[in-house]
């Protein structure tokens, strides 16, 4: 089987030419100055494009490749500073990091897969196929950070990588490379990076808070080696719950969306996540028991419990849609954050309250925005839009959405966000409540600030008990706050945390 990879076209003569002499390379990029960071970047991305458009002996390309790496690698680390911690959209400084970045990683990938193919041929032909495996990781390893900055700037991943990454673990499965590096002992191998990339996709890693990710990649790479893939077919009577189109340029997927009909097809790769999911398990009860962690503390042991309760349900019991979707042919308008949601539903009571004079009443303009409903179900809502300069869209944050014609507002979080080129946002919000009340919140004990939050209804027919949602750090079980709500007090006691991001607690209460 040839290897099958995207490369740029060569060019005879480049001007100006490409810098292939070590000294003066490695000298020239000592000299960058990284206080201009992007000029910086630039300079070597275009340097790097000429060496990869320049007809040069693979062992030469490595040998300047190795003088590139270290700077590549500052570089991107350096960049990802200005869009890691942005809001969506990302403002232009970010998007201008994020191409950047991607730039770079494009061109390094190039680099390597220019080498890697031209010692293919060489080594297959005389025997060397062990000298292939560095290379191939190497390629797997640049292609799996440009998903990974996709998922942090929550893009679309570029065309053709995923394709690459199937092709690169079928022709080393092929080669019997994996067994090479099963028994040379390799922890991060071909067959790790590739199961890391598969693990991180069965996330869904749009619907993952920016803050979550890193710690879900490690615990990915911690555990890859758990999971096992099958490319012969199973017995007929077997349920997978993964799979892998391998000739495709799509991610892995649940089983029953294999094939336009559901069916499994003969060429499918199935992922078996069970001997991980099972780990995961175990770790959650041993922290739960408060049993001691092993001498040699895993990541695992430190990543937050929610995280890795999520993780068993992604790679063991994934979320199935129950509800259809009607396709939108509308606008809403969106406030996001438990803060901007309680000040546009404090101008709300008070315009009706006095409604012949709306002086004083905050502008709802600066707090609502509008967009356009892609679809909608009986519990969720797809919006895309172009979001204001003044409302950000973040994974795990409260929204609250108004429908045209109707005063009250719907109370959901979003659950995922993707970006576009053009600078628009789209993203999915599973709907909590149709209606939610402003109050205010102060624990009895201590000396505290009175925090804002939204007072959830009691939904008898979904069996929803009432429930309130605030800023983070607001709940500890069973303290008691003193609640305003228009003219009332009461005092109540929270009774259970239902769910937690970094931008809200929601939990169940009963009087105090």
């Amino acid at each position: 089987m040839a290897l099958r990879l995207t490369i740029p076209a060569s060019i005879s003569n480049p001007s100006p030419p490409a810098e292939t002499r070590p000294k003066q390379l490695m000298e020239w990029l000592n000299s960058l100055p990284l206080t201009k960071l992007f000029e910086s970047a630039k300079s070597v991305c275009n340097e790097l494009g000429r060496l990869n458009r320049s007809r040069i002996d693979a062992d030469e390309r490595l040998k300047l490749l190795e003088i590139y790496e270290p700077v590549l690698q500052q570089l991107l680390v350096e960049i990802a500073e200005d869009y890691n911690k942005a809001p969506l959209p990302l403002p232009a400084t970010s998007r201008q990091a994020v191409n950047l970045a991607r730039e770079l990683l494009i061109e390094e990938a190039y680099a390597y897969k220019l080498a890697l193919l031209e010692k293919t041929s060489k080594l297959l032909l005389f025997g060397g196929r062990k000298q292939l495996v560095p290379l191939i990781e190497q390629v797997m390893r640049i292609l799996s950070n440009s998903l990974a900055l996709s998922y942090q700037a929550y893009l679309p991943t570029p065309a053709g990588v995923w394709h690459e990454m199937h092709e690169l673990y079928r022709y080393a499965s092929q080669q019997k490379l994996l067994e090479e590096e099963a028994n040379a002992g390799n922890n991060w191998s071909i067959d790790s990076i590739y199961k890391y990339a598969v693990l991180i996709a069965l996330t869904d890693p749009y619907r993952l808070p920016r803050s979550e990710l890193p710690d879900v990649m490690r615990v990915a790479a911690e555990l890859a080696a758990l999971t096992e893939l099958h490319s012969n077919p199973l017995p007929e009577d077997s349920q997978p719950l993964f799979v892998i189109l391998p000739d495709t340029d799509k991610p892995p997927r649940l089983a029953v969306q294999a094939g336009m009909d559901g069916e499994r097809r003969s060429g499918d790769w199935v992922i078996s996540t069970g001997a991980l999911v099972q780990r995961l398990s175990e770790v959650v009860r041993e922290r739960g028991a408060a049993i001691s962690p092993p001498a040699t503390k895993n990541i695992t042991y430190a990543v937050p419990l929610e995280i890795l309760r999520r993780l068993i349900q992604c790679w063991g019991s994934p979320h199935k849609r129950s509800h259809s979707r009607q396709l939108g042919q509308a606008t809403v308008h969106v406030c996001a954050s438990v803060e901007r949601i309680c000040k546009l539903l404090d101008r709300d009571i008070q315009a009706n309250v006095i409604q012949s004079n709306q002086s004083g009443l905050v502008n709802e303009a600066e707090l609502l925005s509008e967009w356009n409903v892609i679809n909608q179900s009986a519990v969720g809502i797809k919006l895309r839009g172009m979001p204001t300069a003044n409302m950000a869209i973040n994974v795990g944050e409260v929204i609250a959405v108004r429908h045209h014609g109707i005063l009250a507002l719907s109370i959901g979080v979003v659950r995922w966000a993707q970006t576009f080129e053009d600078g628009s946002v789209e993203f999915g919000a599973q709907m909590l409540a149709p209606w939610a009340e402003p109050v205010t919140l102060v624990p009895t004990i201590g000396n505290h600030y009175p925090r804002r939050a939204l007072l959830l209804p009691e939904i008898p027919t979904l069996h929803q008990p009432a429930a309130v949602i605030a800023s983070p750090g607001s709940y500890q079980s069973q303290r008691e706050f003193v609640l305003t709500q228009s003219s009332q007090i009461s005092t109540i006691r929270a009774a259970g945390l239902a769910e937690k991001t970094g931008w809200y607690e929601l939990f169940n209460f009963h009087p105090a």
